[in-house]
């Protein structure tokens, strides 16, 4: 049974339609219409507005046929409550994972080149200025026995996730992309955080309406390479 123009010839609204306002600022509804299954009327059609509420479209239609030639259409319906809906953020805690040798305490643990610790070894090289300088090799086990720090190549930093949500009748546009960003609004910057990497926009479509996700990705204390990400 094909969905047609909109009209109640034969087809009636039965009562108790409903329309629920959710706090994300999401609105959806039921009507339900019955009649006879041959009584020459038209039916609901995907996209038509709310009976009540135009701010609503109908989403989703299911047909029950009953006996004695009569038919039900239940009629699912989503809008929103504004053009945009309140953002909600969400925050999710990750972990990174960085050298050893870039540990702000990494001296105090791993000494220098001249005068190593914990079973620190470093390699005495020359720039092309022929000055002489060390790079870091890895702990290992040194004359005293063994140290805490044999094997270690690296350690954990907290990690920043952010994803701010919401619903928008217009498509949204994919043209911020990795691209820094100061803050984000309503959310409190952690200390370790100088500023954020704007990573996409995923969105999903219902109806006329579109879900969208900002993702973004906090950086360390020196922030993100501007002349990497524009």
């Amino acid at each position: 049974m094909a969905l047609i123009k909109h009209g109640n010839d034969g087809l009636f609204i039965q009562p108790n339609r409903t329309i629920s306002e959710k706090e994300d600022g999401t609105l959806s509804g039921s009507v339900l219409w019955e009649g006879a299954r041959d009584g020459g009327g038209v039916l609901p059609i995907i996209g038509s507005a709310h009976p009540d509420d135009v701010r609503l479209e109908m989403v989703e239609a299911t047909f029950t046929f009953m006996p004695n030639n009569k038919v039900q259409v239940q009629g699912s319906y989503f809008g929103l409550n504004a053009s945009t809906t309140v953002k909600v953020i969400s925050y999710s805690g990750a972990q990174n994972q960085e050298a050893i040798e870039t540990h702000p305490n990494f001296e105090q643990f791993a000494g220098t080149g001249k005068a190593p610790k914990n079973g620190a070894q470093f390699d005495a090289l020359t720039n092309p200025e022929g000055e002489e300088y060390y790079q870091f090799l890895g702990f290992f086990q040194d004359d005293g026995g063994s140290s805490d720090f044999v094997g270690v190549s690296s350690y954990l930093t907290a990690g920043t996730q952010v994803s701010v949500t919401y619903w928008t009748d217009r498509q949204p546009k994919l043209n911020k992309r990795m691209k820094i960003v100061n803050r984000i609004s309503g959310f409190s910057t952690p200390k370790d955080v100088e500023d954020f990497l704007y990573l996409d926009t995923p969105y999903r479509q219902v109806g006329s309406f579109f879900q969208v996700t900002e993702q973004y990705l906090g950086s360390g204390k020196r922030g993100w390479n501007g002349d990497i990400y524009k």
